[in-house]
């Protein structure tokens, strides 16, 4: 598995863990066919490679067949259990301060997402952007979100609140499970992942507010991210940058550098600081965006290649093989290398 500067606080890592092994996978099997040391869990309070998270999750929804499979994974993730980034939320004083919470305190467990919050048509939006140079990440997206809306709904104590989700990735196949999990009032094909919260529930107190244990949790918040052992990158405007150069068919050193106002041998810098190359991070960007098109079904592979900035279907055929181990068709089949047939454990296998 190729390595990033992406880094997560390794209890996500402990939890993702606890939950394939209570869908019946291996923890060590799924490290020897992604490719990772199953030891990233042995220190809950460290920081693990985000790779793995990530690949994790879109490794259960392949073997599953459950492309909801991270929005079922972030409905059942224990509260508390997120520790101080959990309790920083679920004691602020008001909904509108939890949700900043989690915005000054997301650094506290990733360095590859980036949340943001805005006011618009009487919602404030909690969106989530995570760059394709960090690899393929649906199914942690529709984890983050519905992981969130379960606080929400949490401290929110029963109130009926029309929360609305849009999602950047296309309609899933198990639309019902989203629709049961989060409610109806979910869009796919968006251009942001985010979570609409009506403003009239801002000054709400949330279910579990206390006034002097949050100010002890925000100060060990505070304590935490100021000794924080997830550093900061700088890989997302590179990742945006070489997005926009493949749409437009020239991925080159040259279009990206131009793209970022910077000269040739900058943005060589600018990457080998990161610890990749130019040509691997077009390659990152190139399979995260291949797995989310080729999940997705409504395009054609010819379609695909084209989007990716590949020439000839052949080219895109090749490179997918050896991203994935088997050819495209086959990938979207849920096929892996390793397991051609059902490889599920027994109690996900029909009949």
């Amino acid at each position: 598995m190729a390595k990033s500067p992406g880094k997560i606080y390794a209890q996500l890592l402990v939890n993702t863990r606890a939950q394939a092994e209570a869908l019946g996978f291996d923890w060590f099997r799924i490290a020897r066919e992604i490719g990772f040391d199953p030891k990233v869990t042995d220190d809950p309070e460290g920081a693990g490679p985000s790779e793995v998270y990530l690949e994790v999750h879109e490794y259960l929804a392949r073997k599953t067949g459950n492309d909801a499979m991270g929005v079922i994974l972030g409905s059942q993730v224990k509260m508390g259990s997120m520790k101080v980034f959990d309790y920083v939320a679920l004691t602020a004083p008001t909904i509108a301060q939890s949700l900043e919470n989690w915005r000054r305190f997301e650094r506290i467990l990733s360095n590859i997402t980036q949340i943001s919050l805005n006011d618009e048509d009487g919602k404030r939006y909690l969106s989530w952007h995570i760059s394709n140079l960090y690899g393929p990440h649906v199914q942690v997206t529709a984890k983050a979100m519905s992981f969130s809306a379960s606080r929400l709904r949490h401290m929110l104590d029963g109130r009926e609140v029309d929360l609305t989700f849009e999602f950047t990735q296309g309609k899933p196949r198990q639309i019902e499970t989203y629709y049961r999990i989060l409610g109806r009032n979910i869009q796919f094909g968006c251009e942001q992942d985010r979570i609409g919260i009506p403003l009239e529930v801002m000054d709400v107190a949330p279910l579990g507010s206390e006034e002097h244990l949050y100010s002890l949790i925000e100060k060990t918040a505070l304590a935490r991210l100021a000794s924080n052992q997830i550093e900061d990158n700088d890989l997302d405007n590179i990742s945006r940058a070489i997005n926009e150069a493949l749409k437009e068919g020239d991925p080159s050193l040259e279009a990206v550098a131009r793209k970022m106002a910077m000269s040739k041998r900058a943005l060589q810098r600018r990457m080998e600081e990161n610890g990749l190359t130019f040509r691997q991070a077009v390659d990152r960007v190139r399979k995260a965006l291949a797995e989310q098109y080729l999940m997705d079904g409504k395009l054609q592979l010819s379609e695909i290649a084209y989007l990716l900035g590949y020439s000839e279907l052949s080219t895109f055929s090749r490179a997918a093989k050896t991203w994935f181990g088997v050819s495209p068709k086959a990938y979207r089949r849920g096929e892996t290398p390793s397991t051609p047939d059902d490889h599920r454990p027994a109690a996900l296998r029909a009949g």
